[in-house]
């Protein structure tokens, strides 16, 4: 959890809460500090450099226990992550957007830079984007259930109840994106 109101990660926290003890639902939070970090800013090596660093944190500090295999070989195994691309592209949906007799698999294309939403016609595989997201919001922002196709409108309906409480759904008119 990136937190820019501590000064140094929690690390006594952490083990108190995690260390010698059993492993529960497979989450573990660590509360880590970026008080001084401007994330806007980083270059992508520094992102990537800033986020191996604090797994290297987090993996030290567990106890054996959440390992499969040894827990210094996933440890360094993170710096060969440092040389590589950086970049998840997903489906948030599992059905596809049907619209004017194509098909359209609805994408959240990832990277340390940015998040970007976008129908991919199948057809031809060209992307129309819809949204682009801040990275480190995708959780909140970018958290969609499912969707509903009215005529030319796709409405996005939030999965968090908090967004879909607090928020109108997402709504884009398809023929002023799909041209």
């Amino acid at each position: 959890m990136l937190s820019d109101n501590i000064e140094n990660d929690d690390i006594k926290l952490f083990k108190d809460l995690h260390y010698d003890k059993k492993v529960r639902d497979g989450i573990v939070s660590l509360y880590v500090s970026t008080e001084s970090i401007d994330w806007n800013n980083l270059s992508e090596q520094k992102r990537k450099d800033f986020l191996i660093e604090k797994w290297k944190v987090l993996f030290n500090n567990l106890s054996d226990d959440y390992f499969v295999t040894d827990k210094s070989e996933v440890i360094a195994s993170l710096d060969e992550l440092k040389n590589k691309d950086w970049k998840i592209t997903s489906s948030p949906f599992k059905r596809k957007v049907k619209y004017n007799k194509e098909n359209y698999t609805a994408v959240l294309d990832v990277t340390t830079e940015r998040a970007q939403l976008a129908l991919v016609r199948d057809s031809d595989e060209k992307w129309f984007k819809l949204k682009d997201f801040e990275t480190s919001k995708i959780q909140t922002d970018a958290n969609f259930k499912g969707f509903q196709l009215d005529g030319d409108t796709l409405k996005l309906v939030y999965k968090n109840p908090f967004n879909a409480m607090f928020e109108s759904p997402v709504i884009f008119s398809l023929k002023e994106i799909i041209i």
